[in-house]
């Protein structure tokens, strides 16, 4: 999965669901931080920002999404070593974002009509995109 990561040109972290894997793993390469999450879970979360947000899983649409500003979540690495971490801001986004993709959530799930964008700055109808990422 890290090979595939490092392929993309602005991916930050990948989700196994991402790659057609029927597992819960994330990695995470963002903000001199790498991490293999196997199972992660949300224990604790706080706070509340909203910012942009894109996907590999949708390349060239963003949209502006509510998440939590902290996180504290718990994972195993490679090695079964359990770990809590808690993370905030930019990071805290890029983990909850990952674990949404574990429990079959996108990004545009968080979004309203009018909230969605493509690269240029037009409006996408966010339900079309729904509709068609639910049947693919």
């Amino acid at each position: 999965m890290a090979n595939i990561l490092h392929q993309e040109n602005h991916g930050a972290a990948l989700a196994a669901p991402q790659v057609g894997l029927n597992k819960r793993i994330v990695v995470i390469d963002y903000m001199n931080e790498y991490r293999e999450l196997i199972n992660p879970q949300i224990l604790e979360s706080e706070g509340s920002q909203l910012d942009d947000e894109g996907c590999l899983s949708l390349p060239g649409l963003w949209g502006k999404v509510w998440r939590a500003k902290t996180v504290t979540i718990t994972y195993k690495d490679r090695n079964g070593h359990e770990f809590i971490i808690t993370r905030e801001n930019e990071m805290a986004r890029c983990l909850q974002h990952e674990i949404d993709h574990l429990n079959g959530i996108l990004f545009i799930d968080h979004l309203q009509e009018g909230d969605l964008e493509d690269s240029s700055g037009r409006k996408i109808h966010v339900k079309k995109i729904q509709e068609l990422s639910r049947n693919s």
